[in-house]
């Protein structure tokens, strides 16, 4: 569990977030929805431990990420932001083994076991056959596979990603979102993810955290988001929730939803 507590970002003299208690499982597909600067690129970069509060506390498993050094929060949490390093020149598998360097430094000896971590991380997200071409030639979902691949290298058992889907096109947002879920449901990899479009999160996500305003509207499981109510407060236009016509996997929800603005 990821325990915030009294949690206060201020930026250039006003608070950008506000929350007095969030509690997040780290076992789930957690998607964090809300508008443009309702500050949860901000809670992605505080829970990664990348930004570091005026007051509050943040608990990952009992323990304050901000006491953990950098290579103990690397093995606890593997971050994604929304604007990707550069990756020119490199090979698929030399981004994936980028993964690996929280556990051997920059001149660290090269391992069996981090070599296997590589291996199993591009069979995991599809992308062995792209190990060695050039990652910036890829298609946009494919290279994010390979970053998704990367991440599952570094073996942190928790993944946060800022909006991860927001360069794709529609097949490629749910390949990707299909990918996550897979992971946290059968490689036990919790997922952190920021997204906007509310059917991906119908189809995919088992807990929903939702920021208005820099403060927490809702957050909860699956049914939160079967809320018409809460959707509408939300978004700020009216949505309306509609049976979904063929509902996919048998592990997904048999009473799955998509939602459709009727304004």
């Amino acid at each position: 569990m990821l325990e915030i507590e009294d949690l206060r970002v201020v930026r250039d003299g006003r608070t950008i977030l506000d929350i007095d208690h969030l509690s997040i499982p780290t076992d789930k597909l957690t998607v964090v929805l809300g508008h443009n600067g309702s500050g949860k690129s901000t809670l992605a970069n505080v829970i990664a431990g990348l930004t570091k509060p005026e007051s509050g506390t943040v608990m990952l498993e009992g323990v304050d990420i901000f006491s953990l050094s950098e290579k103990e929060r690397a093995g606890a949490i593997a971050f994604l932001p929304q604007k990707l390093p550069a990756s020119a020149g490199l090979t698929c598998r030399e981004l994936v083994r980028l993964g690996r360097y929280p556990y051997r430094g920059l001149f660290g000896r090269w391992r069996k076991d981090d070599e296997r971590a590589v291996d199993e991380a591009l069979a995991a997200t599809d992308t062995s056959r792209f190990a060695f071409a050039c990652a910036d030639e890829l298609s946009g979902g494919e290279r994010q596979r390979v970053w998704i691949g990367m991440l599952l290298a570094q073996a942190s058992p928790l993944m946060i990603l800022d909006e991860p889907t927001s360069a794709l096109d529609v097949k490629h947002q749910y390949g990707v979102l299909g990918l996550l879920e897979k992971l946290n449901r059968t490689a036990s990899r919790g997922v952190i993810t920021i997204i906007h479009d509310i059917n991906l999160a119908l189809r995919y996500a088992t807990h929903v955290v939702a920021l208005k305003g820099g403060r927490l509207l809702f957050e909860g499981g699956r049914d939160v988001l079967a809320d018409e109510a809460n959707l509408r407060s939300l978004f700020e236009t009216d949505l309306r929730l509609f049976d979904h016509p063929h509902p996919p996997a048998e592990h997904c929800s048999t009473n799955l939803k998509v939602a459709v603005v009727c304004e």
